[in-house]
This record gives C-alpha cells, sequence and structure tokens, in this order.
C-alpha cells in the first residue's frame, strides 16, 4: 500500500530514510534486495531523490561483496533517470578508491590504519570524501579525519596545502579545530578534534527548536563565520549536517570541504566548479558568479529559515528548487508560523536578499540583530526602498548599477558606458554614457532643505566603482534642515529623518564647478545662485511613521 506523504520536507526525508533503512536492512540479512521493488511501491514520494538514495547503499553493499558497479545496470532498468545515474556512478568510483586506500594497510590488531591514524569507525560520507572516527596513536587521542582523493597535479596539491594550512589558523570556540593535514598517495585528509554530538539536521527532524534557541543557535553559528571570514575564508556549504551540536549544547561549524580563501579563486572541493548543496545556495553561487562572504550570510538564513518554520524557503525538485533560487521568493516566515516575532523574520529575509548587496554588511551586523532580540531590545530592519526593488525586478550587469545615482548628462569626460534592459523586453539593450570620478580635494557650499523643516540628515557617498552607497564613509549634517554644508562633487544617498519615525531617503547629485544645470532627471537638478552656494530639490518628508512594524539594527 503506497502511503502518502506530508509534503513537509522533513517528513518526506524521514519517509524516505525509512524505506532506505529497510532496504539496507535487507542487504545486511544476506538477501539482495531490487532497487525497482522498493521504488516503485512508494510513487507518491520523489522518484530521483529516493532512487538517488536506494543506488548509494547498493553500490556499497555491492563493493564489499566483491563487485564493482557500473552505471549501465542502472540505466537501463531506469532509463528515465539516465543523468541523476551517471552523475552518481562517478561519485561512486571516488568512494570505491577511498575504501581500497584506506583500508590498504591492516595493523596486527585488525584495524585500518592510515598515516599513524587508526580508522575505527566510519561517521560519515559523500561526495568529497569519508570522515572516520580515529585515533591518534602519536598524540594518544580520538580525531576525526576526512579523506578525500586529490590528483597527482603538484598545483591542487600546493593549493591544498595552502587552503588545509589557512582552515589550521581557525580558532574559535564555534569553529571545529583542524589538527592536522596532509596528501598520502593522492589521498588528501584533514584531522579534526571529535565532536560527541549531533548535528543540527537531526535537531530539525526532532522538531524540537523553540524560537529563541533559533536565534542562540544562529548567533553561535555567525559568531564562528565571524571569526572564518576574518581569516579570510570563506566556507561556501553551510547547510545543517555542517553543524555540530555538542553535549554541552555548544554550536560548532565544521567541514570545509568546499571552503575558498578571498584571494584565491580555487576550492579544496575543486576548482572551477559550481559547488554546494542545492537548497543553501546563494543566487550568484548557483549562476556560478563570483562569490564573497555573503554567499554565507545567505545560506545562515537559510538556515535560520528552517529553525524558525521547519522547512526549507522553496521546496521541489532539484532543478525548482534552482529556478526559485534564482527568480523566486520565499514565503514569510510569519504566514507559516504567525507566533514567529516579525523582528526575525525581517533578520531571516534581509539575510537571504537575492541582491548580496541587500543583506547584511557583515555577518557580525546579523549577530547584533539576534543578539538584542534575545536581550528584549527593539532592533530595525528597514524593508526594501524603490532602489533596492529596481535592483532586484531589473536585470543590471556590475557597471549598470550606476544608472540610478551616477551623474547622468552631466558635464565632464566620460569613463565607460553601461547598458541596461528589462526583463521581456526585445528590444536591443541601451548605452547610457557615464561620467568619470568626480575632482578631488574640492568642496561645494550646498543647501539642503526638507518640508517639513527641522530633520535630521545623513548622507552616504555613492562610489563611483560599484554604483553602492558607502556608510562606512557617512556625513552626519549637524543642523537640522534647511542645513548648509560644504561637499565634495558627486552622487549621496540623503536620508532625512525626524525621531518620531518619520523617514525618507532620495538620491541628490552635487555638481562640480563647472558642471551645467542639464537636466537628465529630478535626482540631478540643482541651481547656482551668483555666489556659486548650490540648492538641491527639497526633501518631502511623509507624515506617515513608515518605520511602524519595523525591527531596529544598530
Amino acid at each position: 500500500m503506497t502511503t502518502r506523504p506530508s509534503e513537509h520536507p522533513l517528513v518526506v526525508a524521514k519517509q524516505i530514510d525509512a524505506i532506505c533503512d529497510n532496504f539496507e536492512r535487507e542487504w545486511q540479512s544476506g538477501s539482495r534486495p531490487d532497487i525497482f521493488d522498493y521504488l516503485r511501491a512508494e510513487t507518491a514520494l520523489p522518484q530521483e531523490t529516493l532512487l538517488l538514495e536506494l543506488i548509494r547503499i547498493d553500490i556499497e553493499y555491492r563493493q564489499k561483496t566483491g563487485e564493482a558497479p557500473d552505471a549501465r545496470d542502472y540505466v537501463e532498468k531506469f532509463p528515465e533517470f539516465a543523468d541523476t545515474i551517471l552523475k552518481l556512478s562517478e561519485s561512486a568510483k571516488i568512494r570505491a578508491d577511498l575504501d581500497q586506500s584506506a583500508t590498504r594497510a591492516l595493523s596486527s590488531t585488525g584495524v585500518s590504519t592510515f598515516d599513524r591514524y587508526e580508522l575505527h569507525d566510519e561517521l560519515g560520507r559523500g561526495a568529497f570524501g569519508i570522515v572516520w572516527k580515529a585515533w591518534d596513536s602519536t598524540l594518544e587521542r580520538w580525531v576525526a579525519v576526512k579523506i578525500a582523493r586529490v590528483t597527482a597535479s603538484e598545483q591542487i596539491q600546493t593549493i591544498f596545502h595552502r587552503e588545509a594550512k589557512a582552515l589550521a589558523s581557525l580558532k574559535d570556540p564555534h569553529v571545529i579545530q583542524v589538527l592536522d593535514f596532509g596528501i598520502k598517495e593522492n589521498l588528501a585528509y584533514i584531522v579534526f578534534e571529535l565532536v560527541y554530538g549531533k548535528n543540527l539536521s537531526v535537531s530539525l527532524q526532532e522538531k524540537n527548536v523553540s524560537v529563541d534557541q533559533a536565534a542562540r543557535i544562529t548567533v553561535q553559528i555567525a559568531t564562528g563565520l565571524e571569526h572564518v571570514h576574518a581569516q579570510g575564508v570563506i566556507h561556501r556549504d553551510l547547510k545543517p549536517s555542517n553543524i555540530l551540536i555538542d553535549e554541552q549544547k555548544n554550536v560548532l561549524i565544521a567541514d570545509f570541504g568546499l571552503a575558498r580563501q578571498v584571494d584565491s579563486a580555487s576550492t579544496i572541493g575543486g576548482p572551477g566548479n559550481v559547488l554546494g548543496t542545492v537548497p543553501y545556495m546563494s543566487p550568484e553561487q548557483l549562476a556560478g558568479n563570483e562569490i564573497d562572504y555573503s554567499t554565507d550570510t545567505y545560506s545562515l538564513g537559510v538556515i535560520f529559515y528552517q529553525l524558525l518554520t521547519g522547512e526549507y524557503p522553496y521546496s521541489g525538485s532539484s532543478d525548482e528548487i534552482r529556478q526559485k533560487i534564482a527568480e523566486g521568493k520565499p514565503k514569510p516566515p510569519c504566514e507559516i508560523d504567525a507566533a514567529i516575532p516579525k523582528e526575525l523574520e525581517a533578520v531571516c529575509l534581509r539575510a537571504m536578499a537575492k541582491n548580496p548587496r541587500r543583506r547584511f554588511a557583515t555577518i557580525g551586523e546579523m549577530r547584533a540583530a539576534l543578539e538584542q532580540y534575545l536581550v528584549g531590545e527593539t532592533i530595525l530592519v528597514k524593508p526594501p526602498g524603490l532602489w533596492e526593488k529596481l535592483q532586484d525586478d531589473v536585470h543590471l550587469n556590475r557597471r549598470s548599477l550606476l544608472l540610478g545615482v551616477a551623474g547622468l548628462g552631466v558635464a565632464g569626460s566620460v569613463g565607460y558606458s553601461v547598458k541596461w534592459w528589462f526583463p521581456g523586453s526585445t528590444t536591443a539593450p541601451v548605452t547610457v554614457p557615464i561620467p568619470a570620478s568626480p575632482p578631488k580635494d574640492v568642496k561645494i557650499p550646498v543647501t539642503l532643505a526638507t518640508e517639513p523643516a527641522g530633520a535630521n540628515l545623513v548622507l552616504h557617498p555613492i562610489n563611483y566603482e560599484t554604483g553602492l552607497p558607502e556608510p562606512e564613509k557617512r556625513i552626519v549634517v549637524e543642523d537640522v534642515s534647511p542645513a548648509e554644508i560644504d561637499l565634495p562633487p558627486g552622487d549621496y544617498l540623503v536620508v532625512a529623518y525626524f525621531k518620531d519615525g518619520r523617514f525618507h531617503e532620495v538620491y541628490r547629485h552635487v555638481p562640480a564647478p563647472n558642471e551645467t544645470g542639464l537636466i537628465i532627471s529630478w535626482n540631478h537638478t540643482f541651481s547656482r545662485d551668483k555666489d556659486g552656494r548650490i540648492e538641491l530639490p527639497k526633501i518631502t518628508i511623509p507624515e506617515a511613521n513608515v518605520a511602524e512594524g519595523m525591527v531596529q539594527v544598530a
């Protein structure tokens, strides 16, 4: 009888695990189970996922009987899943090599050895290697040893040593400690401290995580990531199974198999590939684009989403999830569970923003926001403004981000041009000139006025290389509006606000001394009096308190 699974991804996963357990028990009993029987009997479950797990077990037990599994065996039986099976075939070959090499030398006690480490129990395995519980015979302590195959290439082995050394430099209570590493017979190994406990996936399956616990766990992960990022390392494969919780409830980040140094295009997992675990990969990572620390912020946002809701942000097949990560929007956590605080929803969704620039500037900012919530302080995470929404809805290349803020129509030399277009447009991209950087060491007298008057003013200069505001260079105007201030020529994001919560943010252009008043857009309008003082368009501040329902971030 077919059991129809719940749509909840964790429930589906548990049902698949139960089927695989039965399949494995049949192998262990001495029988030779047929994958076809287990797959076709459960048509309500995702077939591709179930097949993948059954084949993994089948390969493992066939290898133990001395067979050499061939992908063609499975392709002939399940031709509709040929692509999936062929991808799995290469992984099986790697695991066979690892098993053979790791057990090549046996001590007199019958314990497998690898270098100075006695391999006792297999703790886990994946596409990049096998993790063993091992005894360090030199230092006489229990450790975890991860063994993975590397090519004979001197360059690849040099990269591995460099990156393993970087991981060994990580020393934080919330990051698993690397104790040793090396290469032996084209097998790379990394030795970690052995953590007794469980991984975060188990907690998610048990569904016993409260809202406050979700915030505390995420704070600990973020704290560990702060240290990792400070050492110039991006994890790139952050997910619940790579988060360990020891017996004292301490949370540790583990498995840096895909880690990457910021100054290197390589990865321990292998250079030049789109690597990671699909539900937790950022849009830019899935697209194969250049990534930075914010890709880890996205992954942590997904984990936080799971901790809060018990669900993935996106469900479906691997291809469907990829498309949703690139184009979709996750259901707000409060729509899944009304008991989830709006403040935590805002933190979660900001961490998962598609545009990396709309995420927290650092993982430390995300940690600080959650810590404020945990001590009962009000936090403010501002929702996206019009410009940020435009960046999400319009396909822009790196240079085109300047369109909303750079000096369009401004006199001066042209440094480069950009192209932009809207989704679905059949017309050719439009090329728009962008001016070179404004002159340095020049200050222009400027008048900034608001309606109503008396507002506080903060200006964020726009970086001409990235087209993005630079909050770290913000200028806080001492006087309330109308205010007079001397500013370098250029573009600014101006925030005008009252302490009661009313505010408005706009872009304004401060012209160079030789610029004309040619009007291309309202943001770049200005007037100049006979003394050379510039008056910029007045900023109208809405009467409503638009911060209602938001949470504050320091």
